[in-house]
């Protein structure tokens, strides 16, 4: 142990069990909010609270739908039709632009190529997976005497609402519903979605009526100190949390560098060889750090279920990792250099 603690530089053990906990909190922290965001949309069934709900009556013109959305100009919305079923949860679907989307086990959501193009097209929640039928290279889901092409397969690893839902392309749903429905029109933003529902009320005059359902969506203060809001803002305090902690280990590890600073100097190195070679040190336990965190997350994973982490989640947390590092090294590095140089130059 004697032998193990000298060969480890002083301060370097403290930095690294910093940045393996910054490290096991990002991905974590990450994985939390991702989490709960898709708990919040399952228990919405992927609606965003910017939803709004409408209904069309009277209107005999089939090809509504296909000659308004030709011509409406809004970008980043879906429009949902709800098909009654006792078994499961169907919708027709249209999207354009960025929408909010279940997760894809295998396959690909709708997009713009699969509207009114006259092939009846469905992704399926995984529960109904077994029910597939394949010709070919090809699988086919058979729903109200109707044969679909599944183009993918949605849902999460533990049982949810998701598993049991099923996506229609938008066409195939007017088809079993009708024209004359109810519909939900969701997208990004609230002034876009307000100057569709405008376009269709225009485009509506001779042609039927609409009638919009006022919006139930929290504004002003009850949508700022909304349960996710301060959730996530709880996060972000444990962030900066482990910011600050992190800055004090950085100074305290520089400290112990004080004299191979000064050593360095006295050789004759420039300021830029110094900084980079402790930089290129700091990057090392850095590295290291991380590298200790992975088998915690994992084990955390195992655990919880609910804990969704992806590959892409682990790299935000090395980009995070590697951001607060350095943030947390430059003040400390800098004040360190100055200090080593004013006591040189005395």
């Amino acid at each position: 142990m004697k032998i193990l603690g000298k060969r480890i530089q002083k301060g370097s053990l403290l930095l690294l069990l910093s940045f393996a906990a910054i490290s096991a909190c990002c991905i974590t922290i990450t994985g939390t909010i991702k989490a709960g965001r898709e708990n919040e949309l399952q228990s919405r069934r992927f609606y965003t609270e910017k939803a709004r709900k409408f209904q069309i009556e009277n209107c005999e013109v089939k090809d509504l739908w296909e000659e308004f959305l030709n011509e409406a100009e809004g970008n980043h919305f879906a429009l949902y039709t709800t098909i009654w079923d006792e078994m499961m949860d169907v919708r027709g679907y249209y999207g354009r632009g960025k929408t909010e989307e279940p997760p894809i086990l295998r396959g690909r959501f709708f997009d713009s190529r699969d509207q009114f193009g006259g092939t009846h097209l469905v992704v399926l929640g995984k529960a109904y997976e077994g029910q597939i039928k394949k010709e070919g290279n090809e699988e086919f889901w058979e729903y109200r005497g109707i044969s679909y092409k599944v183009i993918g397969i949605m849902g999460t690893r533990e049982d949810s609402r998701i598993n049991r839902s099923v996506y229609l392309d938008f066409a195939s749903g007017i088809d079993i519903n009708s024209v004359n429905t109810r519909y939900i029109i969701d997208g990004r933003q609230i002034k876009g979605l307000n100057q569709i529902l405008q376009d269709l009320e225009q485009y509506m005059v001779g042609k039927g009526n609409i009638n919009i359902t006022v919006s139930d969506m929290k504004v002003g203060i009850d949508r700022l100190f909304s349960e996710q809001r301060i959730t996530n803002f709880l996060y972000g305090l444990i962030l900066i949390s482990f910011l600050l902690s992190s800055v004090i280990v950085t100074a305290l590890w520089l400290s112990y560098r004080g004299n191979e600073i000064s050593i360095k100097r006295m050789m004759g190195l420039w300021k830029r060889e110094i900084v980079f070679d402790i930089c290129r040190e700091y990057g090392k336990i850095a590295l290291a750090g991380y590298v200790c965190s992975l088998p915690f997350i994992l084990w955390m994973q195992v655990k919880n279920q609910a804990l969704r982490i992806t590959y892409g989640d682990m790299l935000l947390s090395f980009c995070l990792t590697v951001v607060f590092g350095f943030l947390a090294l430059c003040a400390p590095l800098y004040q360190e250099m100055k200090t080593v140089i004013s006591e040189r130059m005395r």
